[in-house]
């Protein structure tokens, strides 16, 4: 395992900070609630909680040095084709427009059954 890890930084090393972009996923449910309510001291905490289920909801975002390049909130998970989707129609012209030298990373890139596609007759490699 160091061993990669030393080979991945020296493939990396060259590429300038500005040009990095990372790309997340995580997820809400929106009847998420906290396990203990707080409350002023002698005071009694009081509130609701929901009872029936939340629905899920993925968010995927890509981030540069200075700012969110994309982000899509998507009700469900996110499966191959919704994180292709995310990259084609959000990320993409995004690069393609300012930032041309960007280089992507990701986690855990087999968890969407990529590895390359190709968007505008362009081959992209993730």
């Amino acid at each position: 395992m160091q061993l990669k890890r030393v080979d991945y930084w020296q493939k990396i090393k060259d590429i300038k900070i500005d040009n990095l972009i990372f790309i997340d996923e995580s997820g809400v449910n929106l009847a998420m609630i906290r396990l203990y309510a707080r409350a002023l001291k002698g005071k009694r905490a009081r509130g609701k909680k929901p009872q029936k289920r939340g629905k899920n909801i993925s968010i995927i975002s890509a981030l540069s040095l200075e700012k969110v390049l994309a982000s899509s909130n998507i009700y469900g998970s996110v499966d191959g084709t919704t994180f292709e989707a995310f990259i084609v129609t959000k990320l993409v012209p995004e690069l393609w427009e300012n930032r041309p030298l960007a280089k992507v990373f990701c986690d855990i890139i087999e968890y969407y059954f990529l590895s390359k596609f190709t968007w505008q007759d362009t081959q992209i490699l993730l």
